[in-house]
């Protein structure tokens, strides 16, 4: 994939929903290339890309390839941007990646309330929430922490607002995906799966030379 010749773009400036390898790769040169670190919502994987133009050259191939481009940029907008737009503007921008999901609407007015929440946590709730409606909310139990969500709207939504920004929320979403191992609960909209079956999480390097990977232990 050739990278076009792009203008910058300041991260509150683009619509998440038009991020593709370039626009994203735009934004990195925007804000001089930073060094960050993405972790998949469901945990399976842990980027680190190194702050360098080659790196970034890397990254944006192989996040476009693992369907996480949109997700890279809430990553680089909570770093730079995240308390630009108010708390629901922020929250629409990240629900608007689940189209027709109708639990978010109720979720969206809940956590605008929530002052500061990282939009890539709101991801997260959004991920689970999106999948478990599809699924028509089923119970699943969570035998890390001795919890059970029952198999409504209600109890899920109370999860959601229980444990946003804790591990809980992940291990939702693995207790979905093994549920449907078809579906993905990351990103409705592009059809890939993340899952690396619930085992060792995957660590990756990209750096000037490309792209390496090892399990995490």
């Amino acid at each position: 994939m050739a990278l076009r010749n792009t203008s910058r773009y300041r991260v509150e400036d683009v619509d998440v929903n038009d991020v593709d390898a370039s626009t994203l790769f735009a934004i990195a040169e925007h804000y001089g290339f930073p060094a960050i670190h993405i972790c998949y919502p469901d945990g399976s994987k842990y980027i680190e890309i190194a702050g360098t133009r080659k790196a970034w050259e890397h990254a944006v191939r192989f996040l476009e390839q693992e369907g996480m481009l949109k997700y890279a940029y809430l990553v680089l907008y909570d770093w730079f941007a995240g308390l630009v737009n108010d708390s629901l503007t922020r929250l629409s921008i990240v629900s608007k990646m689940f189209n027709n999901c109708l639990v978010l609407n109720i979720a969206n007015e809940y956590f605008a309330r929530i002052i500061n929440l990282p939009m890539c946590a709101y991801y997260r709730v959004c991920a689970m929430l999106a999948h478990a409606e599809a699924r028509n909310f089923p119970e699943i139990t969570i035998p890390e922490y001795g919890y059970t969500i029952r198999g409504d709207m209600e109890s899920w939504l109370n999860t959601a607002k229980l444990f946003f920004c804790t591990p809980v929320i992940v291990l939702a979403i693995q207790k979905l995906m093994e549920l449907d191992a078809g579906g993905n609960p990351l990103a409705p909209t592009d059809n890939t799966t993340h899952s690396n079956g619930g085992s060792i999480p995957v660590g990756i390097d990209i750096t000037n030379g490309g792209v390496s990977e090892w399990h995490l232990r």
